[in-house]
């Protein structure tokens, strides 16, 4: 387990005083974390293969180019703790698609004209990841995905994206995953036909299935009688089952 320790309030270059914005820890088996609170240590991440990689990022407000009012915006992926060129945002008003093209290539929307929303997109393209929040330097954090500039009013923004959760089914009950087994047999003529004993086995399972609630006779009944009827196996005493 690795946790990165508080950090400097702000950090001075050159004569100039720049605020903590965030920290990112990237690497960990979990995927990266962030934490935009100088006095607060980032969550903690598990080590695993890779390495640990902190990232420490201060940063003053302002944005432009020197010459007009604008935002200047990029992309920050905290699984890999680094920017990323993609499609990532959508501007408005953009008749021409100027502006979102701008953005996008770029970094930069123009504000010297009109005040301008810009939409993070999620998923990205081509990477394919979710948008989390918007940053406007220094410390201003939000969850939506519209950031609204002002006519002149010039901003600096990073996009934070993450890739999504892998999501891993739970495993099947096992009345349901027998119940299945057995229908697959039916459906796929090439798979081996089950012994005497071993349809005894199956059938005694699934009725105690029933006995238990965790599957329907209606469903037991059926996957029973395709099985005997379309594979025609030793027919137990009996033969069809009624439902």
């Amino acid at each position: 387990m690795f946790v990165a320790g508080l950090q400097p309030s702000s950090e001075t270059v050159g004569g100039v005083a720049y605020p903590f914005a965030f920290v990112s820890v990237s690497g960990g088996t979990q995927g990266g974390v962030i934490s935009f609170q100088w006095n607060v240590p980032a969550p903690s991440v598990t080590v695993g293969s890779a390495n640990i990689v902190v990232l420490v990022v201060y940063a003053q407000a302002g944005g432009g180019n020197g010459n007009d009012w604008g935002a200047t915006i990029d992309s920050f992926d905290i699984t890999t703790g680094s920017l990323f060129d993609d499609t990532f945002v959508k501007v408005s008003p953009d008749a021409s698609g100027a502006l979102t093209q701008s953005a996008n290539v770029d970094g930069y929307v123009d504000t010297t004209n009109s005040a301008e929303t810009i939409t993070a997109l999620s998923p990205t393209s081509p990477t394919n990841i979710d948008f989390v929040q918007w940053l406007t330097f220094p410390s201003t954090v939000s969850t939506s995905a519209n950031l609204a500039v002002g006519v002149h009013v010039s901003v600096s923004a990073l996009a934070f994206y993450k890739k999504p959760a892998v999501v891993v089914p739970p495993p099947l009950d096992p009345c349901q995953e027998s119940l299945n087994s057995l229908n697959k047999i039916v459906e796929d003529a090439d798979r081996p036909r089950l012994t005497v004993a071993q349809f005894n086995a199956i059938k005694a399972q699934l009725e105690q299935c029933v006995a238990d609630k965790k599957l329907t006779q209606a469903q037991v009944t059926e996957a029973l009688n395709a099985y005997l009827g379309d594979l025609n196996p030793p027919t137990p005493p009996g033969g069809l089952l009624k439902p």
